[in-house]
C-alpha cells in the first residue's frame, strides 16, 4: 500500500477491523507488543491509529505528536475516538486514567532517582559534594544533577534555602 492510494488504504482498514459495542474499530491483524495495531504503508510499518488520524483527521504521519485514544483501547482506530496532542498530554491522560502508574516514591515511571534520593542529594551538595561526585553516586549524568539542583528537575521535593 502506499500513500499515493488513500481511498485503499482506508478500505483496508475498514475491511480489517471489528465494531466492538462502545463503537471502537478494532485492528484485527497485526498487534504490537503493546496491543496497538499495525501495517505497513509504503515501505514502513507504522501504528494503524496514527494512519486512521492522518487519513480521517489530517494528521502528518511525521508528525512529532502523539495520537490520542480517548477509549482506551490501543486497538482502536476509529477517528472519532482518536485526538491530536502532545506526550505530555499522553502520559498526564494515561496517570488520569489509571494506565499508567508511578514507581513506588516517584513522579516519573522511568526515574532513576526517588523524592528521598533527591532530598539527600541536596543534603550532600550542602555538605560539599561536587556534580561529579554526586552523579557516581546517584548513577546518573551530571546535567541530570544539575537539573535536580537547580530545580529544572524533581521541582516537587522542597529545597532549602542556600546556607
Amino acid at each position: 500500500m502506499s500513500w499515493d492510494d488513500p481511498d485503499k488504504i482506508k478500505d483496508w482498514l475498514l475491511a480489517n477491523r471489528e465494531v466492538d459495542v462502545n463503537g471502537c474499530w478494532l485492528w484485527t491483524r497485526n498487534l504490537t507488543r503493546r496491543g496497538y495495531g499495525m501495517q505497513n504503508v509504503s515501505g514502513r510499518d507504522r501504528r494503524v491509529h496514527r494512519i486512521s488520524a492522518c487519513l480521517w483527521l489530517g494528521f502528518s504521519i511525521d508528525s512529532s505528536l502523539d495520537i490520542l485514544h480517548e477509549c482506551d483501547v490501543p486497538r482502536c482506530f476509529n477517528w472519532e475516538h482518536l485526538s491530536i496532542g502532545t506526550a505530555s498530554r499522553n502520559l498526564k491522560d494515561a496517570y488520569a486514567r489509571g494506565r499508567r502508574q508511578p514507581l513506588q516514591g516517584t513522579c516519573q515511571p522511568a526515574a532513576k532517582l526517588s523524592d528521598q534520593a533527591v532530598v539527600e542529594m541536596l543534603d550532600l551538595r550542602r555538605q560539599g559534594w561536587d556534580h561529579k561526585g554526586l552523579a557516581r553516586l546517584f548513577g546518573v549524568s551530571k546535567a541530570t544533577i544539575g537539573k535536580v539542583l537547580t530545580g529544572r528537575a524533581w521541582k516537587h521535593v522542597p529545597r532549602l534555602p542556600p546556607a
